[in-house]
């Protein structure tokens, strides 16, 4: 029972603190005019994929290799079948992408790396430093692309916030990143403890537990921004996020130490399956939202079986 308590316990921490750590850098993002675009790919996918970064380092730093990389895939894999699909649902506007083609470039490129990482099986310290110092490339390039677009971001209680003085949004990142430390840990070490007790690997918790755990920073950030109309925001939330998670979360991972990838052959089908389901939203500029929200959640529903039954 301790380790369920322990593991929900990191699940609340990381979701509480991710939030804290994106509201904070919203609005220091828009108190030096960044554009909305890269808020949402960049900020707010940067703070909601904080989580698997330090969930894959743990488990990296303890030789969880399964663990670490099937977080990474199940958290990808459910940014698209929950957040998107709740966004689609809700919302009354189609995600119109068709002029940031460039940022759907840079999440296929970081999924070609994964895959080919798979093919392989393996992902080395040398590749995981070099996957990061791509992040931070396709990242200066996409603040240099997105910088002299006009930013329209609503939040809730704009002029409370607005208020607030650079201190405090510094403390709140601060305090973010120290909680995400801290719940990434514990939910490391819960979901690794129920594995032992339930007799199920490694990889069957990080594809799912862990995997819907870290993804509750984006479906709460979706459906918030979805409520106000902001679509594009939602799914630039999940593109950044996803990318980061691939150069970020694995990359430092794999740095700090080598991980093996094993048996993801379908975990890889569906993993290319739901980032196709993005394409369509950077070639038209309209869409049936319900169906296709619906054909999303769907997906991810039969993902999520073959795996119970794998």
């Amino acid at each position: 029972m301790n380790s369920y308590i322990v593991a929900f316990a990191g699940l609340m921490l990381l979701s509480y603190c991710a939030d804290t750590l994106v509201e904070s850098s919203i609005v220091i993002a828009k108190r030096f005019n960044l554009s909305k675009v890269f808020i949402g790919s960049a900020i707010i996918g940067f703070g909601s994929s904080l989580p698997e970064v330090m969930s894959t380092s743990s488990a990296s730093s303890q030789n969880l290799s399964d663990l670490a990389v099937s977080t990474v895939v199940g958290s990808n894999i459910a940014n698209i079948g929950i957040p998107l699909a709740i966004c689609l649902l809700i919302s009354k506007n189609w995600p119109d992408m068709t002029k940031h083609k460039l940022d759907f470039v840079f999440v296929a490129v970081a999924y070609v790396i994964l895959v080919i990482s798979a093919l392989f099986g393996y992902m080395g310290q040398i590749q995981g430093i070099l996957m990061t110092v791509l992040l931070v490339i396709f990242l200066l390039i996409s603040l240099k692309v997105n910088k002299e677009e006009d930013i329209t971001v609503n939040v809730e209680d704009d002029s409370e916030k607005d208020s607030a003085n650079m201190f405090e949004l510094f403390l709140g990142v601060l305090v973010g990143l120290i909680g995400l430390a801290i719940g990434a840990d514990l939910l490391i070490n819960g979901a690794t403890a129920i594995a032992q007790d339930l007799n199920i690997s490694e990889k069957v918790i990080g594809l799912t537990l862990v995997a819907l755990g870290t993804s509750l920073p984006e479906t709460a950030a979706s459906i918030s921004a979805a409520k106000k109309g902001e679509t594009s925001l939602v799914l630039g939330n999940i593109i950044g996020s996803n990318m980061f998670n691939i150069l970020a979360a694995l990359g430092i991972a794999a740095a700090i130490n080598p991980l093996e990838i094993n048996n993801f052959n379908l975990d890889s089908v569906f993993l290319i399956l739901m980032a196709l389901f993005l394409v369509p939203f950077f070639f038209r500029k309209t869409g049936n939202n319900k169906v296709y929200g619906i054909i999303l959640f769907v997906t991810y529903l039969v993902y999520i079986y073959f795996v119970a039954i794998h």
